[in-house]
């Protein structure tokens, strides 16, 4: 697997399922982590986000750690600055 620094926007879409980024930058970045084409349908399947999310932290164990990431909340702030941002924590 080829070793890639996914976009904050890209990433936080993965990991909660909310879509952060337009859905063509997410569905270019999804092919790229799992290395093959993924039909648009196929996002309605539960099996391809836990593969999205498998394919994200092997890449993840595969990158060099990049001083400048952004954390999620960082990423949040950053696209809608000055708005209220409601966080759903599940236990």
């Amino acid at each position: 697997m080829e070793k890639m620094i996914v976009p904050e926007n890209v990433r936080l879409t993965i990991e909660s399922g909310l879509l952060c980024c337009s859905f063509s930058e997410f569905h270019k970045w999804a092919e790229k982590l799992m290395g093959h084409p993924i039909w648009t349908h196929e996002f309605g399947s539960q099996d391809t986000w836990v593969n999205l999310n498998i394919a994200l932290i092997a890449n993840d164990n595969e990158t060099v750690y990049h001083p400048h990431r952004r954390s999620p909340l960082e990423t949040l702030m950053e696209m809608a600055p000055n708005k209220p941002i409601i966080a759903i924590v599940k236990s």
